[in-house]
């Protein structure tokens, strides 16, 4: 719908999503609506026999910043401000704890075959988002998870990639995923779809204009929440004194 990217797909195959955006004064809070969100599937077939799936940027709150937080008044599970409050963790334990469950709702067998840190991943997010954001004191932890597991009597193989982004001090206790994605394909297959995965990637095509103004509004949209966050802190720690 906004022309943000072309991408090559197998003949035959179909897409399913896209890129959505959250409204703020629809219940989804300010921190979900500072970027773009990208849900967005590729597949063999209606069933996803054969998949790659990209998953939604999501902003998280760490109340341990928060003097609310450490007084007990914001707990672990709650919303705040659109951002479900749980502290920050390791691309290898977000995908373990938040992602196999978002897409595996009620999945049973799943079995961990590796797991593996993506430092260079990490550190090339961190070097472009400096590039763009100087000031911002970000830190970036990358992973990729292999799984197994049964559905509807054939045994698969998954590969997950996460990308976990701290805002550090600056961001009072916000944090969240980024370049999230899966790969998919029956178990004794999946050597044989890398490659073909490999090429619907490769062939993402950006679209610059449309780069250029999302960056631009997130710059924007992320400084209003970041000073809207700091001032909710600096009240916090008013009523705490």
């Amino acid at each position: 719908k906004e022309q943000a990217f072309s991408i090559l797909i197998p003949k035959g195959w179909i897409t399913e999503g896209g890129i959505f955006r959250v409204d703020p004064l629809a219940g989804g809070g300010p921190a979900q609506s500072i970027a773009a969100k990208l849900d967005f599937t590729v597949k063999s077939d209606a069933y996803g026999t054969v998949m790659l799936r990209s998953l939604p940027d999501i902003l998280y709150f760490d109340a341990r910043w928060s003097p609310a937080g450490q007084m007990g008044l914001i707990t672990p599970g709650s919303n705040y401000q659109g951002m479900t409050v749980m502290p920050v963790m390791s691309a290898d334990m977000f995908i373990r704890q938040v992602v196999i469950p978002y897409v595996h709702p009620g999945g049973s067998g799943i079995r961990i075959l590796d797991q593996k840190n993506l430092s260079g991943l990490a550190e090339s997010i961190h070097t472009r988002v400096m590039a763009i954001m100087p000031n911002m004191t970000f830190s970036y932890d990358a992973a990729l998870v292999t799984i197994d597991y049964n559905e509807n009597g054939t045994t698969f193989r998954e590969k997950i990639v996460a990308v976990i982004e701290n805002w550090g001090e600056l961001g009072a206790g916000m944090w969240g995923n980024k370049e999230t994605s899966l790969i998919r394909a029956p178990a004794d297959q999946f050597g044989d779809w890398e490659p073909v995965f490999k090429v619907i990637r490769d062939s993402v095509n950006l679209n610059p204009s449309w780069i250029t103004g999302e960056i631009q509004g997130q710059m924007q949209r992320s400084e209003i929440v970041r000073d809207t966050q700091r001032e909710i802190q600096r009240i916090d720690q008013e009523i705490t004194e």
